[in-house]
């Protein structure tokens, strides 16, 4: 891509004012009288400080052009490609020498506009600030936009500043919380938000950050967040604690009426576990009764009436059975300090 500089003294300009009293200004000078002084030498660019101008303008301005009734300002180039055409901007100060250019590369490609900036006025236009390309990709930076936006600097961030009420400057960028990465910056408040790394990993800087999801209705429905050393899932209006996982993969359900629900393939709910009373109950599919409970020294108990215990065979009725059928006992062994009564009829002594 072409940078943007003025080139040779073949290159021709001619400068035409649509109010320039009614008169045309050429490379040769200008015919009439106007507000305007008329450089030496042949009036073409023939370097890169742009040294012999076909016409400076002077405070006053040009007739038409910065007057009470403007026209436009035509700059024309010859019919040769690859050659710049331009509008210089200096200071009294500076004398010829410009400090801002505004300039159109005439390609094979298409037209190219860039912008010219001086961060030195000794060294005259030191930037080519920003380009727009023929397909109108605009570069802040790259002189050859890949983009219709494209950044590139030391620090290539876009800043957003929410003037109304209490709302905040933010800023985005490559590398603005860590090198490489790509961040969101609360530029109002001085914090850090989201960092995301070139392999993907997304990071919540903040440590009361949390994630949160909805549905495609817009209600939110969970929240999620990393603290206390546990990855905590909250409920929609963030303020009960659901579930939490430690550093050692443990999983606490803190709400009392919590449940883990087991479901089939189907996925059609089967059976509820929760921890309740001090033990661990197992519910059925609807959650409604306790079939099963362990408590803290480790005791078994089948609340429900039709509850069964089976050793080496499937449950056919309630009570103990054991064997394929489901009748034969062939051991029992019964330690008690008192007689104990099985079914009624046998008694042991402990």
């Amino acid at each position: 891509m072409p940078r943007f500089v003025p080139l040779g003294d073949s290159m021709i300009e001619i400068i035409r004012a649509a109010k320039l009293v009614g008169l045309v200004a050429d490379v040769q000078g200008l015919v009439g009288a106007v507000d305007a002084a008329v450089a030496g030498g042949s009036g073409r660019y023939a370097d890169a400080a742009h040294k012999h101008p076909a016409l400076i303008a002077t405070g006053a301005g040009l007739a038409g052009f910065t007057g009470t009734a403007p026209g436009p300002l035509v700059v024309q180039k010859d019919g040769t490609l690859s050659r710049w055409a331009g509008l210089d901007l200096t200071s009294s100060a500076q004398g010829p020498q410009p400090i801002a250019r505004i300039g159109m590369f005439y390609g094979g490609g298409g037209s190219l506009i860039a912008f010219g900036t001086s961060n030195s006025y000794g060294l005259g236009i030191t930037n080519q600030a920003m380009t727009i390309d023929p397909s109108g990709k605009v570069g802040i930076g790259p002189t050859a936009p890949a983009d219709f936006l494209h950044l590139q600097s030391s620090s290539p961030w876009i800043r957003s500043d929410d003037t109304s009420g209490s709302g905040k400057a933010w800023r985005i960028g490559s590398g603005l919380i860590a090198l490489g990465d790509f961040g969101i910056y609360n530029q109002t408040d001085g914090l850090s938000v989201i960092d995301l790394t070139p392999t993907g990993d997304f990071h919540l800087v903040q440590p009361s950050a949390a994630l949160r999801f909805q549905d495609a209705s817009g209600t939110p429905n969970k929240y999620l967040r990393a603290a206390g050393g546990t990855f905590e899932l909250f409920d929609s209006a963030f303020s009960a604690l659901l579930w939490q996982v430690d550093n050692g993969g443990n999983v606490v359900i803190p709400q009392a009426s919590a449940t883990l629900q087991l479901s089939d393939a189907s996925a059609t709910p089967h059976k509820y576990l929760r921890a309740q009373s001090g033990a661990l109950q197992v519910l059925n599919s609807a959650a409604s009764q306790v079939l099963a409970a362990v408590d803290e020294s480790g005791r078994l108990s089948l609340p429900q009436s039709a509850g069964a215990v089976a050793i080496g065979a499937a449950a056919s009725g309630a009570g103990l059975q054991v064997g394929a059928s489901g009748a034969v006992i062939p051991a029992i062994f019964v330690q008690a300090a008192t007689p104990t009564e099985i079914d009624g009829a046998l008694w042991f002594q402990g």
